[in-house]
């Protein structure tokens, strides 16, 4: 005679949120809150106002270069010395764009 086996609750497994996806939520949720108060901060907070939204905007421009950059790490290590040579030319130049945005 077989035994009847019972069926435990099986719990559900948990969802790991990748660390890209969460650096490109919050990167898209400070863009969107920049193009909504970035112009009233100009506008009527003044030079102060105009630095926060500075500050805010680049803190937004590092977190989106990151979102993209590892995944395309991923990508471009796969595809030999090229990828990674292309890789890093487009990284280093976004970076030189930021600092130079910034410094002119």
């Amino acid at each position: 005679m077989s035994k009847k086996v019972q069926n435990a609750p099986q719990e559900k497994p948990k969802k790991r949120v990748r660390f890209t996806d969460f650096i490109a939520f919050f990167a898209l949720l400070l863009s969107a809150v920049l193009f909504i108060v970035g112009p009233i901060l100009r506008k009527f907070a003044g030079a102060t106002g105009e630095t926060i939204a500075n500050i805010a905007s680049t803190v937004a421009e590092v977190l989106l270069i990151l979102a993209i950059a590892l995944p395309a790490w991923y990508f471009a290590r796969k595809g030999g010395i090229f990828g990674k040579v292309v890789y890093f030319v487009c990284l280093i130049a976004f970076i030189v764009g930021i600092v130079l945005g910034y410094a002119l």
